[in-house]
């Protein structure tokens, strides 16, 4: 009778044990599951931070992108208004000289 006492009361040490034990892993994977699904609410944070700030890049991209084709829009036509005003300078200090030489044919006569 007391080999059988002895041998229930081992049993349920063991028990006991096996018990404690599936309680402890029971809190680490509770605790392991808390921590992933902060992790798992970080990571969504952040690609929710990183799309706005690829709309943004990409809409600061557009701009520039508009922005360069205005001052390209501007370049060219200030290279035309130049070579207007180079015709002009041209065509007006002709026009000098021509008046130049015809002053001294004038003066001359």
């Amino acid at each position: 009778m007391r080999q059988a006492e002895a041998e229930a009361t081992a049993a349920l040490q063991r028990l006991k044990m096996a018990l404690e034990q599936l309680e402890a892993d029971a809190r680490r994977a509770k605790n392991r599951r808390i921590e992933l699904e902060g992790r798992a609410k970080q990571v969504n944070a952040d690609v929710t931070r990183d799309e706005a700030q690829i709309k943004e890049a990409k809409e600061f991209l557009v701009g520039l992108i508009d922005e360069q084709k205005g001052l390209l829009a501007d370049e060219e036509a200030e290279t035309k208004d130049m070579a207007t005003a180079q015709d002009e300078a041209e065509r007006t200090s002709l026009e000098a000289e021509e008046f130049e030489q015809g002053s001294a044919l004038l003066a001359t006569s």
